[in-house]
């Protein structure tokens, strides 16, 4: 039998309403195509939070979060927490053809937040179109 081996994510929290997942991976030297930013919230006053996806070691994701947690961005200090990663993406949105809407879908719908500078195995949704059904279609 085997058993899938755990991956990790890092949960941040506190972030400064302002930042962007490309200030995001600079900031911390992460792949861009790797950041989940929460956008659901449309007041701008309040912070956001991400998740930086892809640690496929537990101590890796614990030496981000003792070197970060409590850090200042734009003086906004952060919080930061490791977890162990269950976003599963939708395939069919990533290559803009899933019809159904995030909420009905049973897996999760997280637009890309690269502005077209993503990697060719980005995990995220595009306007449709901006894939072909061709990962190595991103633009």
């Amino acid at each position: 039998m085997n058993i899938p081996k755990t991956i990790y994510c890092v949960h941040i929290k506190k972030i400064p309403w302002n930042a962007n997942a490309e200030i995001l991976s600079i900031k911390f030297n992460w792949p861009i195509e790797k950041i989940i930013m929460n956008s659901s919230s449309d007041n701008l006053s309040l912070p956001i939070e991400c998740w930086l996806k892809g640690i496929d070691k537990r101590q890796e994701a614990e030496n981000f979060v003792q070197h970060w947690n409590g850090k200042e961005i734009s003086r906004s200090k952060i919080e930061c927490e490791f977890e162990e990663d269950k976003l599963e993406f939708c395939n069919k949105f990533r290559v803009g053809t899933c019809r159904k809407k995030s909420d009905d879908c049973d897996w999760e719908h997280i637009m890309c937040t690269a502005n077209g500078k993503c990697s060719n195995d980005c995990p995220y949704g595009h306007q449709e179109g901006m894939k072909t059904g061709y990962i190595n279609d991103c633009k």
